[in-house]
């Protein structure tokens, strides 16, 4: 795609607006109703005839612009008047015919009398939904289960992704309301409501008050439930194109990548290069948020447990709480002599390890006995090399990955 605002997910026939030909998306009716989301507004009016046409003339000018033109609709005014005719066309829903086989029938019959004839791909508005409806790169659940996107590349920056994760949030919230108010059977049986998007099914506890779910913190640790995943697995999602591991584990949130990466950098030079003749030690070195050269100086003067301090320091400076035997960590990987930073972080939610390196993808993978084995290193690493210290939270870019559904993770070894 020309744009990075539309590298998005395809399959988005759910969100945003229910399915044309069901309730309320019939074009020929009004309605009234009251917000559920600011009831001082009072009652709102819809009346779809209105909107529909004017979406129509939207889709005309879109169309007329692909190919270089302008829609000028004073020069249709026949044909918008036979699309208006189709638009207003009403069914007898009490004899329940289906809405939008009425209204398939009437832009047939309007096509003809316009002379265009019946076109060439005829969708059967009878089935739901007919094979001919399926948008390329939709979820075929028999060949892609499992993947979400096929080869499609989406950029988690995009407008256009960053809408379907507001769509799909609304999605979730409307089927948690009925739901939870008894309104309606088997609304959500369908294929098109059952297609996987950006959020995990999970999130609906989120609108629930009573709900002991809190996605981003963890108080009790005994709670936390881990996927049942064998080998290891890659998160099928995001451009991690100059996304480091330790931007993954300290933030999560690829914008962030380059801040991150330079207070991450700033600070490992301030542990191995002491600055000297500092006047006020409590100060914060310039580039930094939370951490103090008198921090600094007493990290690098502790030799007993350097590495455990330094991973401590880390906490500091990007807003960790630690918490002593929890179950979510920070690991670091201190291989070399010649830094002072870890040479690799991955962290730990339950017995899950998750990470990423430079240029790939997320991984996760069980943990072993010896808590060794991150899933994006090629071997096990020096378990004399490795330290961990135990936190109340992590980042929520980070928690935002684990918490996705398990239909976004495929098994790669």
């Amino acid at each position: 795609m020309e744009t990075g605002n539309l590298q998005a997910a395809p399959s988005t026939c759910k969100l945003g607006h229910g399915w044309m030909g069901h309730l309320p998306d019939f074009s020929f009716i009004s309605y009234f109703y009251k917000p559920f989301w600011n009831s001082n507004d009072g009652i709102i009016e819809r009346d779809n005839k209105k909107e529909y046409m004017f979406a129509f003339i939207e889709l005309c000018s879109l169309f007329a612009r692909s190919k270089g033109k302008y829609f000028i609709p004073d020069d249709h005014k026949k044909a918008l008047d036979a699309a208006k005719e189709a638009i207003g066309t009403s069914c007898k829903l009490a004899e329940k015919k289906l809405g939008r086989v009425v209204s398939a029938k009437a832009w047939i019959n309007v096509m003809d009398k316009l002379g265009y004839g019946t076109p060439k791909c005829v969708i059967d508005v009878e089935k739901e939904p007919d094979t001919k409806a399926v948008l390329k790169g939709e979820i075929d659940y028999n060949s892609m289960m499992g993947t979400r996107y096929g080869t499609y590349y989406i950029n988690l920056k995009s407008d256009l992704y960053l809408f379907e994760i507001a769509a799909d949030y609304h999605f979730h919230f409307v089927k948690y309301y009925l739901n939870s108010h008894n309104v309606g059977k088997g609304l959500f049986d369908d294929s098109w409501c059952r297609q996987l998007g950006p959020l995990s099914k999970n999130i609906e506890n989120i609108f629930n008050p009573s709900s002991d779910i809190a996605p981003y913190n963890n108080d009790d640790i005994e709670d936390i439930v881990s996927p049942s995943i064998t080998g290891v697995e890659r998160y099928t999602i995001g451009d991690f194109k100059d996304y480091a591991c330790h931007v993954f584990a300290l933030s999560g949130v690829i914008g962030e990548a380059r801040e991150i990466n330079d207070r991450y950098d700033l600070l490992g030079n301030l542990l191995l290069n002491e600055r000297k003749n500092i006047v006020d030690k409590d100060s914060v070195p310039k580039g930094l948020k939370n951490v103090t050269y008198a921090q600094i100086s007493d990290c690098r003067n502790n030799q007993i447990s350097l590495q455990q301090e330094i991973l401590s320091l880390l906490c500091t400076e990007f807003d960790f709480v630690e918490q002593k035997d929890s179950k979510i960590r920070l690991w670091g990987y201190f291989g070399k002599t010649t830094s002072l930073s870890p040479d690799h972080m991955y962290v730990e939610y339950g017995d899950i390890f998750y990470d990423t390196m430079p240029g790939s993808h997320t991984l996760r993978t069980r943990s072993n006995q010896n808590k060794n084995n991150p899933p994006s290193e090629a071997s096990l690493l020096n378990i004399n090399k490795i330290f961990s210290i135990g936190v109340k939270t992590l980042a929520s870019g980070t928690q935002a990955v684990i918490n996705t559904s398990n239909e976004l993770w495929i098994r790669v070894k």
